[in-house]
């Protein structure tokens, strides 16, 4: 008698979520808009199209690609000791002030790279840049679609992640800016950009549905067992790791 109860009172609850998913939509939906757009950004200028930056670098100072290769090679030192510190932040944290953190390094860093006029510079700049990516990047912004998506994480996670592929689409933009303004006046827009947009955007970033009174996927989970009366009719993926594991 219980059980036939809470299956009708799961029935309800998705006719009423149905109806109300027909004027609304779930805010977890606008999160993946709002990475999708971030990735976008940060693949454009920072994975994508750093090569075509390169090309202006080289034209304008004459530096050879193995000289200014050693600021790669000092960036992924920086992002190898920065991948564990930049997973606790966020826990600590939140991906939000972690993504208007990276993003605004981001922006200030292609405002210095647009002054520079010597090699040393460039490092630094480029370190600057990819110091950003590192905490407000990636991992940051996929954390995002973890906590708002369960039972859609996948499609959610695709819709987001074509935003690096996106950004490399656009790379023949950058080319065409580097190519007519130059790299100075494209760093400083870009830099610019990075900083004016990521303002709004964290606006709309929240770190998980719970800071809005919802769940993922919008779905009580409460409600949802009440279909099979057991755990087992909902995947749990927040499995707790050791600092060993």
């Amino acid at each position: 008698m219980t059980s036939e109860k809470n299956r009708k009172r799961f029935h309800v609850y998705k006719y009423l979520n149905f109806i109300k998913s027909e004027d609304t939509l779930f805010y977890g939906w606008k999160i993946v808009v709002a990475t999708g757009f971030m990735l976008t950004l940060m693949s454009l200028n920072v994975f994508q199209g750093i090569g075509t930056l390169l090309v202006g670098l080289e034209r304008n100072f004459g530096w050879s690609r193995t000289a200014m290769s050693g600021a790669f090679a000092m960036a992924r030192v920086e992002g190898a000791v920065l991948g564990p510190i930049e997973g606790y932040l966020i826990d600590r944290l939140g991906s939000r002030k972690l993504i208007l953190i990276g993003y605004l390094l981001m922006g200030v860093g292609f405002l210095v790279l647009a002054t520079i006029t010597k090699l040393w510079q460039f490092y630094m700049s480029f370190l600057i840049i990819t110091l950003g990516s590192g905490l407000g990047g990636w991992l940051a912004n996929i954390s995002l679609i973890n906590n708002w998506f369960n039972k859609k994480r996948n499609l959610a996670m695709a819709c987001s992640l074509t935003g690096i592929q996106l950004g490399g689409f656009l790379v023949p933009c950058l080319a065409l800016a580097i190519d007519i303004y130059g790299f100075r006046w494209t760093s400083i827009f870009m830099g610019i950009f990075f900083i004016l947009c990521t303002l709004p955007v964290t606006k709309i970033i929240r770190n998980r549905p719970e800071d809005l009174g919802s769940y993922p996927d919008g779905i009580n989970p409460d409600i949802a067992l009440a279909d099979n009366g057991n755990s087992d009719s909902i995947s749990n993926n927040d499995n707790e790791f050791t600092v060993k594991q």
